[in-house]
């Protein structure tokens, strides 16, 4: 199995390698530059109408039956046909067909041909590779099931944002950035800082530039930002859960918590102008006793017209030298 672009697949180079194709003194007949091509089957065929049965990514095994009567023109739109529905390449037991027609065919369109040297089943072959799929769909699966039990552990053990933040850096290897919509960071991973290549990632981000990094909103008021190891679908996945998990985790914090500072000044000039609702009230008079969640315009203010935020009697919503 090869690794590509953080994800593990099978490759017709890979099928090279299997003890089943070296045992029939497998070689390469043409598109040996494309050997990365990656397979998600293994399909036998011995009719020209195969083309209408594939969807892209199988290898193909043949004896040649179907070619053995074909001009060198039709041949040459079989293979071009197979090239373009997404074929990974074709493996050629030359027992009724020669190896030469196809394998320049194969050239012309850039598509790998594996020939048998020696007579070989291709029911082992098929055998072999689906296990190996199978098995590499299996693993997926169990990251895929890591990643997000991981995750709601820390969400379930009550850690806050920063613990998921925490917690998401590790399970993606990953660098991480929860901030506020003013930018203003709420937690990051790791916790001594964030190096220049995600820094760099997250300027080009804000330019709208192609960037590895990753960005999602995170309501109330904030976005995450990831710059994965992998980056592959289940870590994007891993990311669209975290940032579910880090919108529960910040609308469950403390109101004092949870209202950007720049918000509360906001709802502090008006509740002196006594255009803020209960909530807004409610919400400044937790997180700054000294001001009433039940002011109203004209009272409860310092001399400059603006409420105390120190010094408060909280039971009178006024400060100490406000009372007479």
């Amino acid at each position: 199995m090869t690794d590509i672009s953080g994800q593990t697949v099978l490759t017709v180079n890979d099928l090279l390698a299997l003890e089943v194709l070296r045992s029939a003194q497998v070689g390469v007949a043409a598109g040996g530059h494309r050997l990365a091509n990656r397979v998600e089957w293994v399909h036998v065929f011995e009719t020209p109408a195969v083309t209408g049965m594939l969807r892209g990514g199988e290898f193909l095994l043949t004896t040649g039956i179907a070619l053995a009567g074909m001009t060198a023109a039709e041949l040459d739109r079989l293979v071009a046909s197979v090239a373009r529905a997404g074929a990974a390449g074709i493996g050629l037991e030359p027992t009724h067909a020669p190896v030469e027609p196809l394998a320049q065919a194969c050239r012309d369109h850039e598509l790998p041909l594996l020939v048998f040297g020696r007579p070989v089943r291709f029911v082992d072959i098929t055998h072999v590779v689906h296990e190996r799929l199978v098995a590499g769909e299996l693993a997926t699966l169990r990251r895929a099931v890591s990643l997000q039990a991981q995750l709601r552990e820390a969400a379930r053990e009550g850690l806050g944002p920063a613990g998921l933040v925490a917690s998401l850096g590790d399970v993606l290897e990953a660098q991480v950035l929860l901030e506020r919509s003013d930018r203003t960071p709420i937690a990051t991973s790791p916790e001594d800082g964030l190096d220049v290549a995600f820094l760099e990632a997250l300027d080009r981000h804000r330019q709208r530039l192609p960037t590895a990094l990753h960005s999602r909103p995170v309501q109330p008021g904030a976005r995450l930002h990831v710059l994965p190891r992998r980056a592959d679908e289940l870590d994007l996945l891993a990311v669209d859960e975290a940032a579910f998990l880090l919108a529960v985790a910040l609308a469950a914090q403390p109101p004092g918590e949870e209202v950007p500072s720049a918000d509360r000044a906001r709802l502090l000039q008006r509740l002196a102008e006594g255009r803020a609702g209960p909530v807004a009230r409610h919400v400044v008079g937790v997180s700054c006793p000294g001001v009433a969640g039940t002011a109203r315009p004209g009272r409860d203010r310092r001399p400059g017209g603006r409420p105390s935020c120190s010094g408060g009697d909280p039971r009178r919503g006024r400060s100490a030298r406000d009372r007479p």
